[in-house]
Order: C-alpha cells, then sequence, then structure tokens
C-alpha cells in the first residue's frame, strides 16, 4: 500500500486465511469486516449474509471512519487476491466440486 506520500491512515487490519485455527486478533477481525469476500465472491463461499456483512462494514465505518474503512478494505482484499491464495482456493474449490 502506498500511503507514505498521502494523508491516508495506515492499514490497521490484516488478512486471516482459512486454514488458520488460532484465536483471532483484533487486527483479523477488522480484516473480516472490512474484506467483502466474506459475504461470497468467486471462489470464495459465503461466511455471513449480504445484510450481515453490510451491517458489519456500516459499524465498523461508524467506529473508525470511512477513510481508514477502505484502506483495510484495500489492503485485506491485496492479501485474499494474492497468487498464492488464489491458488489455495482454486485447490480447494476442485477438490470438492470435481470428484
Amino acid at each position: 500500500m502506498n500511503v507514505s506520500d498521502s494523508k491516508l491512515p495506515a492499514p490497521n487490519a490484516t488478512y486471516r486465511s482459512s486454514d488458520q485455527m488460532d484465536e483471532f486478533t483484533p487486527a483479523e477481525i477488522r480484516g473480516m469486516v472490512s474484506n467483502p469476500i466474506y459475504a461470497g465472491f468467486g471462489p470464495f463461499p459465503a461466511f455471513v449474509s449480504d445484510e450481515q456483512w453490510i451491517a458489519a462494514a456500516t459499524m465498523a465505518i461508524k467506529n473508525e471512519g470511512v477513510k481508514q474503512f477502505f484502506v483495510n478494505m484495500l489492503h485485506v482484499l491485496r492479501q485474499t487476491f494474492t497468487e498464492e491464495n488464489l491458488l489455495v482456493h482454486a485447490r480447494n474449490w476442485f477438490s470438492s466440486h470435481c470428484r
């Protein structure tokens, strides 16, 4: 993320992969709230309804502000769509749908 030349806040959220089994950190919870992938998208199954995700996102915007929310959203989406993560999700999808 290129925040050094701008007046944007630093991200305070992080992506949590589905294979992590330890307890959630506050940054990972913020990452889930700011990542629309959890409402379902492409090979990513929905874990919450659109209404639930939007309600949580609305609360996050009220608590942290619009800029912080969108900085976090961009940050976790960029972490979600790394080549490695896409390959893992593609393999999982094919193994569960193409038996």
